[in-house]
């Protein structure tokens, strides 16, 4: 009888006991849906309201590929069209209510 981990409940065999594939996938499928297809789910974790800027508060025309704020990368692609010619990532401050639709 398989045990099961701490954390998320995964079935882990005990050392006498062949892998079963079908426990491998179940315990693949439920980490799957723990984790969003983005790499932003782990951003939202870690500094997810931004308020650590190591990079500085203000870029401006960062190449794509570039990290601005701390662990947001640009990614800048015309897609058939033009880019702006001036681009600015910079850190501001808002209140609540200040943006449109925002709580």
């Amino acid at each position: 009888m398989p045990g099961l981990t701490t954390s998320l409940g995964l079935k882990k065999p005990a050392q006498n006991e062949m892998a079963d594939i079908d426990v491998i996938n179940s315990n693949w499928d439920a980490i799957d849906a723990l984790i969003p297809l983005s790499n932003m789910a782990r951003q939202a974790i870690i500094n997810g309201n931004f308020d650590v800027w190591q990079r500085g508060v203000s870029f401006t025309n960062p190449t794509s590929g570039a990290y601005t704020a701390d662990r947001y990368r640009v990614s800048a692609t015309p897609s058939g069209g033009t880019l702006p010619s001036t681009i600015s990532h910079s850190r501001q401050q808002s209140v609540p209510g200040e943006v449109s639709g925002g709580n």
